[in-house]
């Protein structure tokens, strides 16, 4: 056997001193306590403490933000944990130091987003607004992906994503999100035009009504709803009144019912109707399950993606306002479609993007902030009821 040669001697003893050099020597350094720090890792579960990993509280993804308020056993320590604000711990080697880099801080939680489609074929992403830039991703016709905000420095012909990548702009279509809005307190019965039509006037006359406009419920004829000023046609409205509550949700709880055969959810203080709207719930029957929940998990923005079939596979970036209340079944805002009113989606409840920033924020289990998620009853926090029926038309 030949003799190691010196540069192979050079490498083994770099080794060994790199092995036993002290861990801490190599860590990050952090300022005093408390300090805020960034999340450079991905899909980082929040447990109770060190010693009781289960159940976990909460969700950090990369460039999530936090605020450090002690060390186990100290903030020098190759192992140490992160006790968190307001609750919690993960490993302090999870963490930087803010500020956060750019390229972090445009994924947080915080973000706003430009929402397209992408409808070419092929379509990568390029590290610059080049065609022969190096190709950081790939994507596939359909994908419903996010962009930046800022689009006012991009190289004509090209948009940006949050991540600083660039894609053609000719294989993207950009949404225009809806901006329908639900109902604050009101009335005891009401109805929602879901799609353009007419009033017909006591006179026999019509004015046109817009769709997702709103009026008091006064009665109902034959094929008719009865509104003040006039009569809608029953098909092109939809229909809701004031829910009794659920025996198992407590008095002063709050809840939100839906009504998967009107396409409405109604949401309540105990027995006071506080808010009223149309969704989007599952295109085929038995899709939204029927029964009583509670929502588990709360995300301020997620990607979901499926792949069951060919014909049932979906790929969809920055979804916000997400409450989960059934397995993978969950209240979210839908920026891809206008339609609210009309079974549009998987399975999920759909809300315009107004009515689901209300929703998430009104319900019980506030997200910390720079946190992207919370399961609220893990965490010990009130959560909210759901019920959901199709109740006879």
């Amino acid at each position: 056997m030949p003799a190691p040669s010196p540069r192979s001697w050079f490498v083994l003893a770099l080794l060994v001193v790199l092995h036993v050099l002290p861990s801490r020597a190599l860590a990050q350094t952090f300022p005093a306590l408390p300090f805020d720090a960034w999340v450079s890792a991905d899909d980082l579960t929040v447990v109770p403490t060190r010693e009781k990993l289960w159940p976990g509280l909460g969700i950090l993804r990369y460039g999530d933000r936090v605020r450090v308020v002690g060390c186990v056993p100290d903030c020098a320590a190759p192992d140490a944990w992160a006790d968190l604000e307001p609750f919690g711990a993960i490993r302090l080697s999870a963490l930087r130091p803010a500020p956060r880099p750019a390229a972090a801080a445009a994924v947080g939680p915080d973000a706003t987003f430009r929402y397209a489609r992408v409808v070419g074929r092929g379509v990568v992403g390029r590290v610059e607004p080049n065609d022969t830039a190096a190709i950081v991703q790939r994507f596939d016709t359909g994908d419903e992906i996010v962009l930046a905000p800022d689009q006012s420095g991009v190289v004509e012909g090209f948009v940006q994503r949050p991540d600083g990548s660039y894609l053609r702009a000719s294989d993207v279509r950009v949404f225009t999100p809806s901006e329908f809005s639900g109902w604050v307190d009101p009335p005891a019965r009401f109805v929602f035009a879901h799609k353009p039509t007419t009033l017909t006037l006591a006179d026999g006359t019509t004015r046109p009504v817009a769709m997702y406009e709103r009026f008091a419920y006064l009665g109902q004829g034959r094929g008719v709803i009865q509104v003040e000023g006039g009569t809608l046609r029953y098909q092109d409205v939809r229909t809701g009144r004031t829910r009794r509550r659920p025996p198992r949700v407590p008095a002063a709880a709050r809840w939100v019912h839906v009504d998967l055969a009107q396409q409405v959810l109604t949401a309540y203080q105990g027995d006071q109707l506080v808010f009223a709207t149309l969704i989007s719930a599952g295109k085929h029957q038995g899709t939204t399950q029927t029964g009583h929940f509670r929502v588990v998990r709360k995300l301020v923005h997620t990607t979901m993606k499926a792949s069951a079939s060919p014909d049932d596979s979906y790929f969809v970036e920055g979804v916000g306002n997400v409450q989960y209340f059934h397995g993978g079944v969950a209240f979210h805002m839908a920026y891809w479609h206008d339609r609210f009113g009309t079974p549009m989606s998987h399975g999920c409840v759909n809300l315009s993007p107004s009515d689901s920033r209300w929703l998430f924020a009104w319900s019980p289990g506030a997200v910390p902030d720079g946190w992207r998620g919370i399961n609220p009853i893990a965490a010990r926090m009130d959560s909210l009821y759901v019920r959901i029926e199709r109740a006879p038309r």
